[in-house]
């Protein structure tokens, strides 16, 4: 009882440290962007200058992309709107970012979700076929290093070569309207990406999963169970494979974080109107309001699930609470 009671004091307190550095970590983030976008030559509301434009109009439209003032009062006002949830107008669609980010963001997440699932089943997959024979495990770890340190752009062009242009069994790019083209066509167009997205998660899950395997497949409650005539597979699935996730907990809240706030390089590549794109359009038009919300977004996401895996981790891995 005393034990327990010590734990969830002890998960409170971490949840409170990092509830607070992550908020300093954030502030941080916002200050940065605000610096970067007053340093950066050029005015959002010089996108609307033209003769007709009357002085007074372009002080209000100042005013709304808070550009008017000292530079002091600009930042104060920046922060203010920033923890208020008021991104402001988007310059290029007109309407309050955090509406363009909403739209956008349901695409990236279907890919988040599909990718982030693929690269667990295959890698766990991979693991539990290798790591009863060491000369295949060594190949696929060979392999997965290699495609591990191939830019994401590289391995999509090469599937889109192989699977649209000399096969041609996949659709290059764009993603048509899921009630008129049906759901299978829209999941057909959609295939490529998610395996662009998921191949190199693959590789960075099968290489800590795989080195965590390795260490407790000899431990000796697997002898234990070995010498009692329990199958392999028994044993992977009911045994091995529980206590070797544990570690894994810290990379997946990066890759979490990585997915949800966009991939950028996938999404431009095969133009799918997501996350990603939107953030690739909101610097080529220098929409600032925008350019400021997608990068406080995926600034909030990547901190938030950092945030949530060490808490997780505190509370299933008993080496990292006798660190604390």
């Amino acid at each position: 009882m005393a034990n327990r009671l010590k734990m969830k004091y002890n998960g409170l307190k971490i949840l409170i440290k990092r509830v607070l550095s992550s908020s300093a970590l954030l502030l941080l983030v916002v200050s940065l962007v605000f610096l970067i976008i007053r340093i950066a030559p050029g005015n959002p509301a010089n996108k609307f200058l033209s003769p007709d434009l009357s002085p007074k109009l372009f002080e209000k439209i100042q005013e709304r992309y808070a550009f008017d003032g000292s530079l002091p009062e600009q930042y104060f006002k920046f922060v203010e709107n920033i923890f208020s949830g008021n991104l402001g107008y988007s310059i290029t669609f007109k309407i309050p970012v955090t509406e363009v980010i909403f739209q956008f963001l349901s695409l990236t997440v279907i890919l988040a979700i599909a990718a982030f699932i693929t690269q667990t089943l295959i890698s766990v997959i991979l693991v539990f076929l290798t790591y009863r024979n060491k000369s295949v495990n060594n190949k696929i770890q060979k392999l997965s290093l290699i495609i591990y340190t191939v830019p994401s752009y590289v391995i999509g062009l090469y599937l889109v070569i192989i699977f649209s242009v000399l096969l041609g069994i996949m659709p290059i790019s764009g993603l048509p309207d899921a009630q008129s083209a049906g759901i299978l066509d829209y999941f057909h167009h959609l295939m490529l990406p998610v395996v662009t997205l998921s191949l190199p998660g693959i590789a960075l899950f099968f290489s800590y999963l795989n080195d965590a395997v390795q260490k407790n497949k000899n431990e000796g409650y697997v002898l234990l169970f070995r010498s009692i005539g329990m199958s392999e597979k028994k044993i992977f699935l009911k045994h091995i494979l529980p206590n070797s996730i544990v570690p894994l907990l810290s990379i997946v809240a990066i890759e979490v974080g990585f997915l949800l706030s966009g991939s950028l390089i996938v999404e431009v590549l095969y133009s799918l109107p997501g996350f990603g794109k939107l953030t690739f359009t909101a610097f080529m038009d220098r929409d600032y309001p925008l350019i400021i919300g997608t990068t406080l977004f995926t600034a909030f996401v990547m901190i938030f699930s950092n945030m949530a895996a060490d808490l997780i981790k505190y509370y299933f891995d008993k080496r990292f609470r006798e660190l604390i």
